[in-house]
This record gives C-alpha cells, sequence and structure tokens, in this order.
C-alpha cells in the first residue's frame, strides 16, 4: 500500500483518490479482498486516512514510505547568505 504512495512523492497530509490507489493495487496483482484487508492493515498503523472518495497519508505513513528523509534532507538546504 505505502509503495503507491512512495511512487508517486506524497507527502503527508497529501492525498490521492481512492479509485487510483485500488487500480494502482489491484494492478501490482492484488484482489480487491487484499485490497480491502490492505486498507485496513494501513489504518490501524495510522499510516493513512480512508476519507471515501480520498485516501490521505498521515505523518506516521509518510515516515514509513522512507520519503521522509528525502524531504527533510531537501528542506534544509537553504541558500547562503553572503
Amino acid at each position: 500500500m505505502l509503495e503507491i504512495f512512495r511512487s508517486r512523492n506524497v507527502a503527508s497530509g497529501q492525498s490521492l483518490m481512492a479509485s487510483d490507489v485500488y487500480i494502482a493495487f489491484v494492478s501490482r496483482g492484488w484482489s480487491g479482498t487484499d485490497y480491502a484487508s490492505a486498507i485496513q492493515y494501513a489504518k490501524s498503523q495510522d499510516w493513512i486516512k480512508d476519507e471515501g472518495a480520498e485516501v490521505t497519508l498521515l505523518e506516521a505513513g509518510f515516515v514509513a514510505t522512507g520519503l521522509w528523509g528525502n524531504y527533510t534532507s531537501s528542506k534544509a538546504k537553504s541558500p547562503t547568505s553572503g
């Protein structure tokens, strides 16, 4: 489930359309039943918020994607004053 968010560079608090998440999930060889279980598991880990038409990546999910380090590293870079 988190790989879908990672592949789209989704940050904490950003959402994907639930239909897009579903299509991406089943295109990887998983079933609709697997999708429902994955959504429930991700919610139980506080990785996502299922808002019906949208699925929002929460902070814990963002950290779990591994993108958090990339995001903070790029934000930490600031122009030097000379």
